[in-house]
């Protein structure tokens, strides 16, 4: 298919329409002039020869123009990658950045109906039929008409068979240049099963896994569902509310960029790496049950904080020592956007830099409280058109893959990362089957460090805690004891 997908494929069908244009012109100015036919008294196009050999000649010409047209029929749109996307596509050069989307249900499911639901929504959101094309310096994403509806179909061993599938997903690499960039698998037992949708990150992120996993779980339950039918909308960095006040600002792009310089004269506590191996990520899942969820939401309203300020908090104390810790939490970008309704499958996501000072002398709820407070001075459009620089000096400054690996290993401050989608807003009873869960793992080996990520998310009150780390530079013993230090401070209120 992409083959096809150059600018001389139309040159080339403007061409062949011009030489049928030419064998039309030769025949009525030519053969018609010829003795031989005027003395039969018929005009060249009654002569058999010559509408055999037009029909022939039109025939070849069909076949290639409509092989040519058809392939470009496929091509309905194609735009520049955003920065964040471009991002994700120069770390999908060095290593996988997939992430898995989890869906654990109980009931009955059939192959035919989830692969027709699976194809209403390839039809339907655009980003899962695009695919990356290199021309020159520039990225595109280029969206086609359609795509398979691919379901890899495993047996399910046991109620761990899931993680271990999501440990090889993570792992396993799905290319930039592939023709989709994602996989989906079922894992099949008998009543209950796991859904699995591999993402390559330069296309989504977690809160469209969830609506993925939405609008899959809606058309199975009704197949006459009505999906929203989307074209292939803009990088989200162009879609960023409008400022009122320049003044406001300028003097906040300023503050970001004091506060950028001022970090790198910082020593960072980072966790040190125990071991030299082959860089891959390794999962540890952890439960929180309603109950005890509920007492850390109704903690935090107490203390005047939120869960996700808890929870940073809770990884920011993991680390000891007299340096600043430093922690990336994955923000959601929606809000701040216009044009867009929610339910897009993309990539709308940037990273805030949250830390605590190695002279703190408050209490956890204390740290939580800062922590919010920074969250919320750093979601404005100076801080996200800042970083947006800051990333785009990255993609296009290292031109090799080992330079921007080296930038990228550089330019981190911390080894954890905290991703949180909270509150799954999703129904559980869609007939013939239940959903019981729907959580994120993502990779975070591609920086070849000792990494530490924390990906929650909650439905039924019950939380899900999936702890990733780089099983190349990390014990696993030493991880799974951050962990356990982790899940005994959360429930410590």
């Amino acid at each position: 298919m992409k083959n096809f997908i150059k600018p001389v494929s139309l040159v080339v069908s403007i061409a062949l329409a011009g030489c049928w244009l030419f064998w039309i012109y030769f025949l009525t100015e030519n053969l018609h002039d010829s003795p031989g036919s005027l003395g039969r008294g018929l005009s060249p196009w009654h002569q058999p020869r010559n509408i055999i050999s037009t029909f022939l000649v039109f025939l070849i010409f069909y076949s290639i123009s409509f092989v040519r047209i058809n392939a470009l029929k496929k091509i309905s749109k194609s735009r520049q990658m955003g920065t964040s996307e471009h991002l994700w596509y120069r770390m999908g050069q060095l290593s996988s950045n997939n992430f898995v989307m989890v869906a654990r249900i109980e009931g009955a499911l059939e192959e035919e109906t989830l692969k027709k639901a699976l194809q209403a929504i390839i039809e339907t959101q655009p980003m899962l039929r695009s695919f990356a094309k290199k021309s020159g310096n520039i990225i595109r994403l280029v969206e086609c008409s359609s795509a398979p509806a691919k379901i890899a179909i495993e047996q399910r061993e046991n109620d761990q068979s899931w993680q271990e599938k999501a440990e090889e997903e993570i792992n396993r690499e799905i290319p930039v240049d592939s023709e989709v960039l994602w996989r989906f698998t079922w894992l099949k037992g008998e009543g209950s099963h796991e859904l699995l949708m591999t993402f390559n990150h330069m296309i989504a992120d977690g809160r469209s896994g969830i609506n993925f996993f939405e609008m899959l779980f809606s058309s199975l339950a009704d197949s006459n569902c009505l999906l929203p039918e989307l074209k292939l909308f803009p990088a989200y960095e162009g879609q960023l509310r409008k400022t009122d006040n320049i003044f406001s600002f300028l003097a906040k792009y300023v503050k970001a960029g004091t506060e950028y310089f001022k970090s790198k004269k910082l020593e960072w506590n980072k966790i040190p790496q125990s071991v030299e191996g082959v860089s891959s990520s390794a999962l540890i899942t952890k439960n929180l049950s309603a109950s005890e969820t509920e007492k850390i939401v109704q903690k935090c309203r107490q203390n005047k904080t939120t869960v996700s300020s808890y929870l940073a908090a809770s990884m920011l104390n993991l680390l000891e020592g007299e340096k600043t810790t430093a922690l990336s939490l994955a923000a959601d970008m929606r809000p701040h956007l216009t044009d867009i309704d929610g339910k897009e499958i993309g990539y709308f996501v940037t990273s805030l830099d949250l830390v605590k000072e190695p002279n703190f002398t408050g209490d956890k709820w204390d740290l939580a409280r800062r922590v919010n407070q920074r969250i919320k001075k750093q979601m404005n459009k100076s801080q996200f058109r800042f970083d947006q620089l800051i990333r785009y000096l990255a993609v296009k400054t290292s031109k090799t893959n080992e330079a921007f690996q080296k930038l990228i290993n550089k330019a981190l401050n911390n080894s954890m990362l905290l991703t949180n989608i909270g509150r799954v807003d999703m129904k559980t009873d869609y007939g013939s089957f239940t959903l019981k869960h729907c959580f994120h793992v993502p990779s975070v080996h591609l920086m070849n460090l000792p990494f530490f990520c924390l990906a929650t998310s909650t439905l039924n009150g019950e939380m899900v805690l999936n702890f990733t780390y780089n099983s190349g530079c990390m014990q696993k013993e030493e991880a799974e004891l951050l962990a356990e230090k982790f899940m005994v401070s959360l429930q410590s209120l």
